[in-house]
């Protein structure tokens, strides 16, 4: 894995920040979700509780659930040609694959027995790049000379990302997040 060794962010030049690494995704399961909502329309119905937007890291692919949440939305058919058309109006400065794209996900979808499945994957990895962003925005200030008590201070940042509790197991300090 690359590492950026000019980040002001980073712990220590040898070591590789949290932002350096490619956020928690899975193109294959969104590859599959959107395959599913396109060639089996009342897929959506099934999985519209856990899906939105964010679940979609590929701006790609979000685009695509976007279009057809749309259509969704406003009470029409889901289908590779309207889906594709939707696409081209929402996103015209955007090239997203278009019809070829949409067919290709329907088309490498053979089944969707298992859409609630992989749409909870998708949700899960969208909850921890949101968990990845807000720990890379606390200030990291642990090193051997820092007192305990200022990093908890400063890692409050106000009380605003994450709660953080100083835990005494077997004399040993550990922290607990808490969110």
């Amino acid at each position: 894995m690359a590492k950026n060794l000019n980040n002001k962010n980073s712990i220590n030049q040898g070591q590789q920040s949290v932002i350096d690494v490619l956020p928690p995704s899975d193109i294959s399961a969104e590859k599959y979700v959107l395959g599913c909502l396109i060639s089996e329309s009342d897929s959506f119905d099934r999985v519209s509780e856990i899906l939105s937007e964010e679940c979609f890291y590929y701006d790609a692919n979000r685009d695509i659930f976007l279009a057809i949440l749309c259509l969704k939305e406003s009470g029409q058919p889901i289908d590779l040609i309207i889906v594709s058309d939707k696409i081209r109006n929402i996103k015209s400065n955007i090239n997203v694959g278009g019809l070829y794209y949409a067919t290709c996900l329907a088309t490498e979808t053979s089944s969707t027995s298992h859409l609630e499945y992989h749409s909870s994957v998708l949700l899960e990895l969208s909850a921890k790049r949101k968990l990845l962003k807000k720990i890379s925005e606390v200030p990291i200030l642990i090193d051997s000379r820092t007192d305990i008590s200022d990093v908890l201070e400063t890692s409050f940042y106000g009380g605003k990302l994450l709660s953080i509790q100083l835990v005494s197991i077997f004399r040993m300090p550990s922290l607990q997040i808490c969110f």
